[in-house]
């Protein structure tokens, strides 16, 4: 029920949780680091004729308030996530920080960690003018005393001069170096060799690392390796990624390769599409296979009863004031199937939420099961045959009626395609629209208080929206164990994805933590019940 809420598409929200990674990844066979970043800066793309859409966006007033809001929230995140390592009742130091986050947005930058994870070295170099290297070097050596961690000492690498702080906790060295119009700084353990390495290449080269080309933003992450690093990835199983950004026209390309440990449990099989139940006007489409490895590994799903689990969906949304959305699956019977799930749905539902209301209805005549009382919203479940296969189809309302079909040419994007295995379009404002009546939907369900829409990420999902246009997304088998992602968009995100963002820059440990909004003070008592042979419905 969550993930068909809030991910438009289960199979790609399967991919980026990691579900199909079984074990953890090996990086530095894989990249040889565990983590590498590379980003031009936004003043190189001021000029590009390329991504107009995305420097229209960047140029909005409420953009500026959302950046500022991040930046806040980033600025306190190394004493959080050093917390451990700093002397009882130190300050955050937040203000320090918080002017360096600005460079990092705007110039040309490069980060690195290397492992193993419990002894790696970090290291970033990040191309400033003069002014701007003494606010570097003044607030990183106040920092340094305000967190008590030592007195710096004078130091020279490659002939370039500057600072080093060595101490016997955590990071037990630090070092900042300026080295012609690049600040060098290095943390971690022992000798710190990447950063005497970057000092060579700009000594014989006038960079530390070659310039990106073809790209404006690439990174190469093995996450399971940093999950213990990094909280926030701690419970998703994310295999070993390299992505690229790069502006095309009016648009931002995003590719990105997900490389497993093992083969992706998928064999491609025949679209299945109920063409018939889908009706213009259309504002998303989405298709997917190897759905059931992922149905497979969630918790409780086996219980259902469903046998064999469906393997494919699809799923499309129509405009309206609130999201109509809706999917369907290839079953076998899909009337035995909704009629086992009438007896064991309700119990999966209440395993998994403290405080619900309404009940379930099946509605034996036509094997319909609905979960009424709810507000906002009566998802429905019911059985649909069409060209010879049955369908399992969900919605939150009612089939909307309709007499005009889509257009045949989104079903041809997935014609032929033998290794396609997720696709979706959307029209990116339209979704953005739907995406915040259906993240109250799971708040009332968990019982949680509504997020505010004043704050600064709100009123920039206002404005942004009608700048966004469609976005479309595929995912391929590029190799047994490698599946390759490429995106079309205006901004990188889809409207749901950009409302996650949201939600997760409110957490209250943004970004270390995605926490969701707090409870409501007086919880109400479970009343998910279920009635058999409900009065019955009007036929859709």
């Amino acid at each position: 029920m969550k993930q068909f809420i809030v991910i438009p598409g289960l199979v790609l929200a399967g991919l980026l949780s990691g579900c199909y990674e079984k074990s953890g990844g090996r990086p530095e066979a894989q990249f040889g680091a565990l983590l590498r970043c590379q980003f031009v800066g936004t003043a190189q793309l001021a000029s590009s004729p390329d991504a107009t859409k995305l420097r229209q966006i960047g140029a909005l007033p409420t953009t500026a308030g959302f950046r500022d809001e991040v930046f806040q929230k980033l600025a306190r995140a190394p004493h959080q996530f050093w917390l451990a390592n700093l002397p009882a009742g130190v300050a955050d130091q937040s203000s320090l920080i918080r002017p360096l986050l600005d460079d990092l947005l705007t110039a040309e930058s490069f980060l690195e960690v290397r492992g193993p994870i419990e002894r790696s070295e970090t290291v970033l170099a990040i191309q400033l003018n003069d002014s701007r290297a003494g606010v570097w070097q003044t607030n990183l050596w106040r920092l340094v005393q305000e967190w008590r961690l030592g007195m710096p000492q004078v130091c020279t690498v490659e002939g370039y001069k500057g600072w080093e702080l060595k101490r016997k906790d955590a990071p037990t060295l630090v070092r900042c170096v300026r080295a012609r119009n690049w600040m060098l700084l290095s943390l971690g353990a022992d000798r710190l060799p990447l950063l005497p390495t970057l000092a060579q290449q700009v000594n014989k080269n006038g960079r530390p690392v070659p310039a990106l080309q073809n790209a404006w933003f690439d990174l190469a992450a093995d996450w399971p390796a940093l999950r213990t690093w990094l909280p926030v990835f701690a419970e998703y199983r994310l295999p070993p990624t390299r992505l690229t950004l790069v502006g095309k026209g009016e648009y931002l390309r995003t590719e990105a390769r997900l490389f497993y440990s093992e083969k992706v449990p998928w064999t491609p099989a025949p679209w299945k599409i109920p063409t018939g139940l889908i009706k213009d006007p259309v504002i998303s489409f989405t298709a997917g296979q190897g759905l059931s490895a992922l149905l497979g590994d969630a918790k409780g799903v086996a219980d259902l009863g469903v046998k064999p689990l469906p393997d494919q969906f699809c799923m499309w949304a129509q405009p309206a004031v609130f999201a109509q959305s809706y999917v369907a699956m290839p079953v076998a019977n899909a009337t035995n199937a909704v009629r086992q799930l009438s007896q064991s749905l309700p119990r999966f539902v209440q395993a998994r939420f403290s405080s619900l209301r309404g009940r379930f209805a099946y509605v034996s005549n036509r094997a319909e099961l609905f979960w009424q009382g709810l507000p906002l919203a009566e998802p429905g479940l019911r059985p649909h045959r069409e060209g010879g296969c049955d369908y399992l189809l969900a919605g939150l309302f009612p089939l909307a009626p309709g007499s005009n079909a889509a257009p045949p040419a989104l079903y041809a994007q997935l014609s032929g395609r033998k290794n396609l295995i997720y696709y979706d379009w959307e029209i990116t404002q339209e979704r953005l629209v739907h995406a915040r009546p259906l993240y109250q939907l799971l708040d009332i369900l968990h019982h949680r208080q509504f997020t505010s829409t004043n704050t600064p990420s709100h009123r920039w999902l206002r404005e942004v929206g009608p700048l966004l246009g469609n976005t479309v997304t595929e995912v391929t088998l590029d190799s047994p164990k490698e599946l390759a992602l490429v995106r079309k968009s205006h901004i990188g995100l889809t409207g749901f994805e950009l409302y996650t963002l949201a939600r997760w820059v409110e957490s209250r440990d943004f970004p270390l933590k995605f926490e969701p909004p707090p409870p409501l003070a007086f919880p109400r008592t479970n009343t998910v019940g279920r009635s058999t042979n409900a009065a019955p419905r009007p036929k859709r």
